[in-house]
């Protein structure tokens, strides 16, 4: 069931598509406005799904995959830095961390550095709670709370769930740059 709605979801983005026009702003400079349409007849890059060997039959794990990688993304930006990946992410983290002395001076019951596989684990957590919203997400870890404990999300987390995500709130964060 939850594999179908990310499949919509996912064809729905691939359908829609973004054009640009440009349009002069009101102090004369040249601008592009964006609008969305449907396509009409249109399938997804074929080089991107043969580099990242995808097919209609690909789970939407294997389609984020390709966007955000487990380690070190290949893609480089116009400056030669490496495209977003997990391992960025907590290396991003852990950095944040080790900036403010977590376990020295603030979290004294500090779990310590986080890895690849956990923040992931932690983003995931934030898509189910997109598409099975709770209050709080920590409600997800709440055996007291009958409507919004999940059994899956508590099992593979692990223990001091509730501790682990207030810290992961604390130092994780994404910046885009602007080119």
């Amino acid at each position: 069931m939850l594999v179908r709605h990310v499949r919509v979801a996912l064809c729905v983005c691939l359908l829609s598509v973004l054009q640009p026009i440009e349009c002069t702003t009101a102090d004369d400079n040249k601008a592009f406005k964006t609008t969305t349409s449907m396509r009409d007849n249109g399938q997804p890059n074929p080089r991107f799904l043969k580099k990242h060997s995808l097919n209609s039959k690909s789970l939407p794990v294997e389609f984020a995959d390709a966007f955000f990688p487990m380690y070190t993304n290949e893609g480089v930006d116009t400056n030669g830095d490496p495209h977003l990946s997990m391992e960025s992410i907590a290396r991003n983290a852990n950095m944040r961390a080790n900036m403010t002395f977590a376990g020295e001076a603030r979290y004294e019951n500090w779990s310590g550095l986080f890895s690849v596989k956990e923040i992931r684990q932690h983003l995931r957590l934030y898509v189910l709670n997109g598409l099975s919203p709770s209050p709080g997400i920590a409600r997800k870890f709440d055996t007291s709370d009958r409507t919004n404990y999940n059994t899956f999300v508590s099992t593979n987390l692990g223990m001091n769930t509730s501790l682990r995500l207030r810290q992961f709130k604390c130092f994780m964060g994404i910046k885009y740059k602007i080119p």
